[in-house]
């Protein structure tokens, strides 16, 4: 006859296992995928909003490998518009050296920890501020998270809104800027043709984003609150515009415990 385990038995059992499956823990991998092609500009002084509807010459490319995920996009030509469209000039790109071309947000996650649950630096952003023609920009996209051990799995996914500002005013004004859907009132900005650097914080217990922490210099970017631009572009039949806000929509969040 098989002996019962007692109770004290099962939560040792469970602990054990719960510690292995924690032991087991990979790398938190980004995934990019769903580049937003239509938007608006934003005027650095004035805040005026300029429509672009880049569904055909949005110039973007997204690659995603276990040491980083990037995506890219932008590109410049002598003309100020991207012929032929979707295709990156390297000619126009070579003009403005020093100065990068394509912008560009690369994400590096770090290892999970024991408890996930419990805040923590989820990863690093990096991100670089091309110069581009206004028809080779695209206005986000989705970054999705997952354990490298346990790739079938998403850890959790947010909408990331890349914002573009026309060059008029100083440096600070003229920053572009990205923003996640689920961490409200904090974007990450960097000033134009510079690289910086930024930790994304927040805990997974359904994933919820706390805060973003500026890692390089204050003369590269900066972490402030600029606002959200709104995703209006023209309707092709009637050129009327239709409004909708993406930021919006916000995670669905479990309250921890």
């Amino acid at each position: 006859m098989r002996r019962a385990i007692g109770f004290g038995k099962y939560a040792a059992l469970a602990a054990m296992l719960l510690g292995a499956q924690h032991a087991q823990a990979g790398t938190i991998e980004g995934i990019w995928s769903a580049p937003i092609l239509t938007g608006n500009t934003i005027d650095a002084v004035s805040q005026a909003l300029s429509s672009q509807n880049n569904a055909i010459s949005a110039v973007d490319a997204i690659s995603n490998n276990v040491s980083g995920s990037t995506i890219s996009w932008g590109t410049s030509s002598a003309s100020g518009v991207t012929n032929p469209p979707g295709v990156p000039d390297a000619a126009g790109c070579a003009a403005l050296s020093p100065v990068p071309c394509q912008s560009a947000i690369t994400f590096t996650g770090n290892t999970l920890p024991p408890d996930p649950t419990n805040p923590f630096t989820i990863g690093t952003l990096t991100y670089t501020n091309g110069t581009s023609n206004t028809d080779s920009l695209i206005f986000g996209a989705t970054l999705t998270f997952v354990d490298s051990a346990n790739p079938g799995t998403p850890l959790g996914s947010d909408t990331v809104q890349i914002n573009t500002t026309a060059n008029s005013g100083d440096a600070t004004q003229n920053a572009d800027y990205i923003l996640f859907s689920g961490l409200a009132g904090q974007s990450f900005n960097v000033i134009e043709g510079a690289t910086a650097t930024a930790g994304l914080n927040g805990f997974i217990d359904a994933l919820t984003l706390t805060s973003l922490t500026l890692l390089s210099s204050p003369s590269t970017g900066f972490i402030g609150n600029s606002p959200p631009i709104p995703f209006t572009v023209p309707e092709p039949a009637s050129l009327a515009i239709l409004g909708f806000s993406v930021l919006g929509m916000s995670l669905m969040r479990h309250r921890r415990r």
